[in-house]
């Protein structure tokens, strides 16, 4: 976001033009051709990929991209970037920066972000390299190499093959043989490797000074007799690990080998066909699948079941009645759903055959995911019709139901869990609501696991740590488990904490532009018990003066100034001694001068800048009893301080002595003095300036030496001032304070290098609101500093920015531009914490 600044400073050397630096509003005046010697055109590049340890496929890369116009000539939008690692890239419009025309002008930057998502590809190359290149208006940037390096793993992967395949009695010996291959970057060994498996388990595998180099493989070989016990199920499960020489990483493997002793019909579940059972519902299952599980008629269950709306929505809470199982199938009993993490070399129809599978019916189950190594599938067990291949489930035990009205509540349930078991709870909670667990049991004895039902959600890994609080990121069902991993029984208490936050108000105000149409409502200032602003209606009237009346929630043109398409385009609006005062062009040859409104016409001031020269008066700040402002009056002097008392109008100071511009900008009371940034020819930059009445001086040098700590939004909130500005100590354009002798940051809203770029501070009830992007995902969205901790207010547009603009306070209540999302465009809305 360091565009906003680098843009204001380079408008000023462009145009004398002070609010061109304002991200937020104004239309600039063209600079004089006479400025250059000759048009170039240039667009630079910048990209700079999320920092972090990458090293499995899945993970995400975020990557953000700044494209800069360095050349002297406007570049007609939109901005693009196009990548061959990502075929979409989101780019700002080029109308929500700078003077929001349809150019990227220049010294202009628009930001633009895009994800990468890690393929196995990538980590055995051992980086990523990106290509990148950004265009605008017919002109491209030089290419851009990115190069992400992925930390060497140590990955071990073992396959297995049985022989035979398949068994039918007791004393049965089956020969599993394993393939262990090193599929990392890293050589491992040499060591000893290590079988791991419930049935066979701590077997030595190869020599024991083995190495592996990468891609490199040995087998090894081991043996398995049935029991009786065996040839009672449906099916023998070998579950395996492999690991040793240092590797980091396993991937596990299951092999099933089934009892072809055991015709159709599931003869171990102990169902009788043609009986009515009660079937409680499991993780994962639909009323379809169920029905397949017994054998059943879809539509009799469905009738049998009245009290379920969506056969598609059921849930571990319900009880299904499955009447006459068997009437159309097998009965293969329950699970009837189960979850298999996949692994390399699966292939849906593997996958199929190995779970009694229907290839379109498990296909299905997991539309939108990928095939790929460690994905979690869901299986629809035993849909094929074939020979019975029932899962168990690792954990057999029945979640108990925990219900937590809403509002800020504690359950505490208790309990005695057997040796080496565990209990789950299951918790419905919505998103934004705060969970908190302290689990009461001996710490070597227990531990504590929170995830979604589907294990999609992992707030917090099973360990020994029993207490955890944390905010739910999606609605859902939550299951909590506590383990018992000591050889006895063990008590415990368990108390859980869910605390729904209060709700908060925002919308949208008027479609004053109807349609997706933009009206931008734009320098919004309270006068006379009603909110006046800038506005683009519907009307080819262009931009003109408008308000908004919250008694009669109505909103209508004041005035139409400058009749025609172009409009008048009034900014910076202030009130003062009973009028509104504003900037505006009337169309009359004066160009842009000092206008106010008495509350039935408008009318221009007085012509600062003689002639058809444009003062552009802006920061209209009433001080004493007098409004300041900066502007231009072509007495040679450049963009400097301005005052006038209604009648008359005249230059404050020169504090850019000669013909160099100061460009006093973002005035704001504070202290009984008026503060503002300001660029003087000291040296120094653009940096806060304070102006007593009588004396003017520098207040802060915030950005030490020549740089420019560019402070700008200025609002003073419980005796204290805020703004935004760039410290030039790493941490970009953050949220500033001064508290009348020293200036220091507030706070690192986007933490690290990147900018939050905190813009239109308003203050309301004591807590300071503004735009900013903490690089949450939310975007530009309003945020709120309570004077010790900066939080994100609201997110407006769930899916994208809604860059609230121009925060005033009226009617009680926060108002302001933003884009909602919702289709309408940019146009006023409101909100109430």
């Amino acid at each position: 976001m360091k565009r906003i600044l680098s843009f204001g400073i380079i408008a000023v050397i462009l145009t004398g033009v002070l609010y061109a630096c304002n991200i937020l509003g104004g239309t600039e005046t063209p600079a004089p051709a006479a400025v250059f010697s000759g048009d170039v055109t240039k667009l630079d590049l910048v990209v700079q990929p999320q920092s972090g340890t990458f090293n499995a496929a899945g993970q995400t890369i975020a990557y953000q991209f700044t494209v800069t116009n360095s050349g002297t000539t406007a570049l007609t939008g939109p901005v693009t970037v196009a990548d061959n690692k990502m075929p979409t890239v989101a780019c700002m419009p080029v109308n929500t920066i700078g003077n929001k025309d349809n150019n990227l002008d220049a010294a202009e930057s628009v930001t633009c972000t895009s994800n990468y998502t890690l393929v196995q590809a990538d980590i055995n190359s051992g980086s990523v390299i990106n290509t990148s290149t950004a265009s605008a208006g017919g002109v491209s940037s030089d290419a851009v190499n990115t190069t992400v390096a992925m930390a060497l793993s140590k990955v071990l992967e073992v396959t297995a093959i049985a022989n035979p395949t398949t068994y039918n009695q007791a004393g049965q010996v089956i020969t599993l043989t394993y393939t262990v291959k090193n599929t990392g970057q890293s050589v491992l060994g040499p060591a000893q490797f290590m079988i791991i498996g419930d049935r066979i388990n701590n077997l030595p595998c190869g020599a024991g000074d083995t190495s592996l180099t990468p891609n490199q493989t040995f087998t090894c070989t081991a043996t398995y007799t049935t029991s009786d016990a065996d040839k009672a199920a449906n099916q023998v499960v070998f579950n395996t690990t492999i690991n040793g020489g240092g590797a980091t990483n396993t991937q596990p493997l299951s092999v099933t080998v089934t009892n072809t002793a055991l015709g159709g019909g599931g003869t171990t579940t102990g169902l009788t066909p043609g009986t009515t059972i009660q079937h409680h519902v499991n993780e994962g299952e639909w009323m379809i699948q169920i029905a397949r599980c017994y054998g059943a008629d879809f539509y009799a269950v469905k009738t049998a079941n009245p009290q379920v709306v969506d056969a598609n929505k059921i849930w571990p809470i319900n009880i299904l009645t499955i009447p006459n199982i068997g009437s159309k199938g097998k009965v293969y009993g329950p699970p009837c759903v189960t979850y298999y993490t996949a692994q390399n070399g699966d292939t849906w129809n593997s996958i199929a055959q190995k779970y009694n599978a229907d290839l379109a019916v498990l296909m299905e189950a997991n539309k939108g995911l990928n095939l790929a190594s460690g994905v979690k599938l869901k299986i629809p067990l035993n849909s094929a019709n074939g020979n019975p291949v029932p899962v168990p489930t690792a954990d057999p035990t029945t979640p108990i139901r925990i219900n937590i009205p809403n509002g800020s509540t504690t359950v505490t349930p208790t309990g005695t869990i057997p040796a080496s078991k565990k209990v789950n709870y299951i918790l419905a909670a919505t998103q934004g609501q705060s969970l908190s667990l302290k689990l009461t049991a001996p710490a070597a004895d227990m531990q504590l696991a929170v995830t979604s039902v589907n294990g999609g959600i992992v707030l917090k890994g099973q360990d020994s740590n029993l207490v955890w609080s944390g905010n739910i990121p999606a609605t859902g069902d939550y299951i909590i488990a506590i383990t018992n991993v000591s050889v006895s029984d063990k008590a415990y208490t368990l108390e859980v904490g869910l605390t729904t936050p209060v709700p908060v108000s925002f919308e949208r105000v008027a479609d004053i532009n109807a349609g997706a149409g933009d009206s931008n409502p734009s320098y919004l200032a309270v006068h006379s018990g009603v909110l006046y602003f800038n506005a683009t209606g519907n009307n080819s009237a262009g931009a003109e003066l408008w308000k908004y009346d919250a008694t009669t929630n109505s909103t209508t043109m004041v005035k139409d100034i400058r009749p025609g398409a172009d409009g008048s385009n009034p900014a910076f609006l202030a009130s003062y001694k009973g009028e509104l005062y504003f900037s505006a062009n009337g169309g009359d040859g004066a160009g842009t001068e000092l206008w106010r409104f008495n509350g039935s016409d408008a009318g221009r001031l007085t012509d600062i800048n003689p002639t058809v020269g444009d003062a552009n008066p802006a920061y209209m700040t009433v001080y004493n009893d007098i409004l300041y402002f900066s502007a231009n009056g072509n007495d040679g002097k450049g963009v400097e301080l301005w005052k006038t008392d209604g009648v008359t109008s005249s230059r404050v100071t020169d504090i850019n002595s000669g013909a160099g511009d100061s460009n006093p900008s973002y005035l704001a009371v504070y202290n009984n003095a008026l503060f503002f940034s300001a660029t003087s020819n000291d040296g120094t930059g653009t940096e806060l300036w304070k102006f007593d009445g009588t004396n003017i001086g520098r207040a802060a040098d915030i950005n030490p030496g020549v740089g420019n700590s560019n402070p700008s939004f200025l609002t003073a909130v419980n005796n204290t001032l805020y703004f935004s500005a760039n410290g030039g100590d790493g941490s970009g354009m953050e949220l500033w304070k001064f508290d009348g002798t020293n200036a220091t940051r507030a706070a690192d809203i986007n933490v690290g290098a990147g900018d939050s770029t905190p813009t239109s501070l308003a203050a309301f009830n004591g807590v300071l609101y503004f735009n900013a992007n903490g690089n949450d995902g939310a975007g530009l969205e309003l945020w709120k500093f309570d004077g010790t901790t900066a939080s994100r207010a609201a997110d407006i547009n769930k899916t994208g920015d809604s860059f609230p603009s121009f925060i005033t306070v009226y009617n009680s209540q926060l108002h302001f531009q933003a884009n909602g999302g919702d289709g309408a465009g940019k146009e006023l809305w409101k909100y109430k914490p």
